[in-house]
């Protein structure tokens, strides 16, 4: 997402999808305990992953408005 902070966080992997179907407090707290089992269950239902290329482009290009929460390292993006 050239043009803003958030670009150095998707170049290095560091920003997560998060489907909007999940709470995304709720999920940057399991992540912040390191509940391993609940975030392989999300990973493995495809509720959170990695920021895609088209996911970030898909925002970019339409302007979306996106929610934000920092778990160093990682930045959770929801839609």
């Amino acid at each position: 997402m050239p043009g803003n902070n958030y670009s150095v966080f998707f170049a290095s992997g560091s920003a997560v999808f998060v489907a909007s179907s999940l709470d995304l407090v709720d999920v940057a707290y399991q992540l912040s305990i390191d509940n391993k089992n609940l975030v392989a269950q999300w990973m493995q239902n495809n509720q959170i992953a990695l920021v895609s290329d088209q996911q970030a482009i898909n925002w970019l290009e339409s302007d979306s408005d996106v929610w934000t929460v920092v778990v160093k390292p990682w930045i959770l993006v929801q839609e």
